[in-house]
């Protein structure tokens, strides 16, 4: 925009304002489309995991000069200390956080402080008519205020001035100047770091005083715009520091402003319609963000007419080899580089846990080295002075695993080749217990058992019914009964990501879930994983299952993009006569799904309204079947997932002859939980001041209490009641103490079946 406003003379000044309102909307909008005609350099200079986790930090500004200079000295100066526990860019990042924040603090105070002293000025002022008033504080007109604006005039001026500086001011309301200033201040305060930054505020107070006059200016004859010009320098005050909120008369760029009213020319049609193409193109250009995903001709560097020589690596160490691609295999390797989903993370020059490379050389003598892991891609051009590429993997990355695998031999033998640690000596008996109960459950498990079966993947979640439930059940349950402890094993931390989940319900009420990541899968048990998030221990077991049978039933859904059920063929049986297998919660659900598929949430219901409502907090409400007493008969749980392995329960019900009746009652300032041993926890909070932490059992068709902590001014503990009434019944405990009652629940992470609408 500062090039364009230099070399745009004979435009319209306002479509400067134009265009730094497009500078604003960037500044502004919270996520861009991607374009290919995007002229933006990087769209992600800096990544904030490169910034916590890199060992040598780079930024990625996608000019090659710039990045070759900045980063060698950055990655050497801010490497990744072995024995520190975060990075030191990260320290750093975190202290200039708060330094922005305090000058972003300092800039939003100036601005409060010069309106209150300018509000003080003018107080005593007279209304001479509607918005228009008189002060004698004052040396230059301006506008005051942004929902209700008011023209201020030195009571000093004369008739002529007057309406002069009138038909400006007015032209500004007109405009709606005295909104766009504050808010180019605005973003001034979050930028002020950038020194861009001031001279664009600077420049777009200058074009907006600019447009002003020429929308004033292009009706009046030579001698008016004369008269016009003797008041704007009448007018003129000093020009002081940067002023935040007045459009005032005679503040800025007065002698430009002169000149371009005695030299004003009305523009050309031709020049008017080039000026609004230059904004749209600029737009187009520098509001969208460049594509992260390619071709392989855009990832290599060359097309794959011009490759005369590629081979691939065996780099995991398994079975070391290399070997020459035919044409018809590097015509396969572009096709499947092609058919990649990827994120740019920025420039890298190493990777951890590379499973293969690829090697390519172009007629030219070009030359370009891809490293594969099983998340991420490392791009090297290694001519050219370019810059290492670093790609987070989206989609089809196994495809392009087990192809590269099997060029170079290995792909049949990996899964016996890969060496997985045993089940570990060390485990706790509550985890031997785990697998022991799951293998049991296994190899008992028969198809009559299931009640359904939900698939979910990176597009969406389905239930399997009828003849797909068939289908799997016949693959899948002799899969689990042929299990055995051998093809069970430990890893450390939390392992590969999970691409595909298969959630298996019983009819009693228990649950699985099966997590496939690239070449195994993960049993999802509260026990081994309290919480499904980032946070996991590094050094806390996950347990997985190595057997490729389990994990083709599982790949094998995939492919097969059956539509969600209705409700009515949720129940995953044949007849398709109930969801539950218990009339009373049938039509309890299905009531719940009406109303969600209507639309209504303002009706009275039995149930928490947090079911029927969309919010950011509750994804995929739902329910599931659980015998919380014991007594074989289940109980419905409804909730909804919170996020990070948080299972929100809002209602329980249990059966009373042929009626479904109430235990539990909450919302999402009551929240419920259930607990690993077999309890449930509600976290309430009345105000910001009070929350609540209570315990129950749920006995013979009731809850009975077993402790509560509160806060409220300090920590007070009850095993007798769960009601703060006067303070009866709870004495002060200390907060190490609260912690402690807290600490002894451990919230069990739910798979509940989404409502179906």
């Amino acid at each position: 925009v500062l090039v364009l406003r230099l070399i745009s003379k004979r435009t319209p000044k306002w479509v400067n304002v134009l265009l730094w309102g497009i500078v604003a909307l960037r500044l502004m909008l919270p996520f861009s489309v991607e374009s290919a005609l995007s002229l933006i350099p990087s769209a992600e200079t800096v990544s904030p995991a490169v910034v916590q986790f890199d060992p040598a930090p780079t930024i990625t500004s996608g000019v090659n000069i710039i990045d070759n200079a900045v980063n060698p000295s950055l990655s050497e100066h801010f490497a990744a200390v072995p024995t520190a526990s975060v990075n030191p860019l990260y320290v750093w990042t975190e202290i200039a956080g708060w330094v922005w924040l305090i000058g972003l603090g300092a800039m939003l105070l100036y601005a409060l402080v010069s309106y209150l002293r300018l509000r003080r000025r003018v107080s005593v002022s007279l209304c001479v008519r509607e918005n228009i008033y008189l002060c004698d504080a004052i040396s230059s007109p301006f506008i005051l205020g942004v929902v209700k604006p008011h023209i201020y005039l030195p009571s000093t001026l004369d008739e002529v001035q007057r309406q002069n500086v009138l038909s400006h001011e007015r032209a500004h309301l007109t405009r709606r100047d005295h909104w766009w200033k504050p808010l180019g201040f605005a973003l001034l305060a979050v930028y002020w770091f950038n020194p861009v930054l001031w001279l664009a505020y600077t420049l777009l107070c200058r074009d907006i005083e600019l447009a002003c006059d020429e929308r004033v200016i292009r009706t009046m004859d030579e001698s008016a715009v004369k008269t016009y010009s003797t008041v704007l320098l009448a007018c003129s005050i000093p020009r002081k520091a940067v002023i935040t909120c007045p459009l005032a008369f005679g503040e800025i760029g007065v002698k430009e402003r002169v000149w371009n009213a005695l030299h004003y020319k009305k523009p050309a049609f031709w020049v008017v319609a080039a000026s609004v193409a230059v904004c749209v193109v600029v737009a187009v250009c520098f509001l969208t963000n460049p594509p992260t995903d390619t071709d392989a001709a855009g990832l290599v560097g060359f097309r794959r007419e011009q490759v005369t020589y590629a081979d691939v690596t065996d780099a995991s160490g398994a079975q070391p080899s290399n070997v020459q691609l035919t044409a018809e295999e590097t015509d396969a390797v572009y096709a499947l580089l092609d058919a990649l989903q990827y994120k740019r993370l920025g420039a890298a020059s190493a990777m951890q846990d590379c499973y293969a490379r690829l090697y390519f050389i172009s007629a030219a003598g070009e030359r370009c080295e891809v490293m594969l892991s099983e998340r991420e891609m490392l791009v090297n051009p290694i001519t050219g002075g370019k810059t290492a590429r670093l790609y987070e993997l989206r989609s089809g990355s196994t495809e392009f695993r087990d192809y590269l695998l099997g060029c170079i031999g290995t792909s049949d033998a990996a899964p016996e080749q890969m060496s997985h640690p045993a089940l570990s000596d060390d485990l706790t008996e509550a985890e031997r217990g785990v697998i022991d109960e799951f293998l049991h459950w296994a190899q008992a498990l028969r198809a009559e058992d299931i009640l359904n079966l939900q698939f979910r993947d990176g597009s969406g979640s389905r239930f399997l019914v009828d003849a797909e439930l068939t289908a799997l059940s016949a693959q899948l349950v002799p899969a689990l009964n042929a299990l055995t402890e051998a093809e069970l094993y430990t890893q450390q931390g939390y392992g590969d990501s999970a691409y595909y989940t298969l959630t298996v319900n019983l009819r009693d009420g228990t649950q699985y879930t099966f997590l496939c990541g690239f070449d195994c899968v993960r049993l999802l048990h509260p026990t081994f994983e309290p919480g499904l998030s980032s946070s996991y221990p590094s050094d806390r077991p996950t347990l997985w299952i190595d057997s490729p049978a389990l994990m083709a039933c599982i790949d094998s859904l995939e492919s097969s993009p059956a539509p969600l059920p209705d409700f009515e063929t949720v129940a995953g049986h044949s007849d398709a006569a109930s969801t539950t297998g218990y009339a009373a919660y049938d039509a309890l659900l299905a009531e719940i799904s009406g109303l969600r598929r209507s639309g209504a949430s303002d009706v009275q219901t039995d149930f928490s309204h947090d079911l029927l409502s969309v919010n950011d907090y509750y994804q995929t409400p739902g329910w599931l079947l659980r015998d919380l007493d014991g007594d074989g008969i289940l109980e419905l749980l409804l909730g909804a997932d919170w996020g990070d392995g948080h299972s929100v329960i809002f209602n329980i019900y249990r059966l009373d002859g042929a009626k479904a009746v109430r235990v539990v009652d909450g919302w999402n300032r009551s929240r419920w939980y259930l607990c690993t041993d077999g309890s449930l926890a509600n976290e309430g909070s009345s105000s910001a001041f009070e929350s609540s932490y209570s315990y129950y059992r749920y006995e013979n068709g009731a809850l009975r209490h077993l402790e509560t902590v509160i806060s409220l001014d300090g920590w007070l503990y009850s095993d007798t009641t769960d009601h703060y009434v006067g303070g009866k019944g709870f004495r002060p405990v200390s907060e190490d103490e609260a912690n402690a009652v807290r600490e002894k629940y451990t919230h069990e992470t739910l798979s509940f079946t989404p409502f179906v609408v």
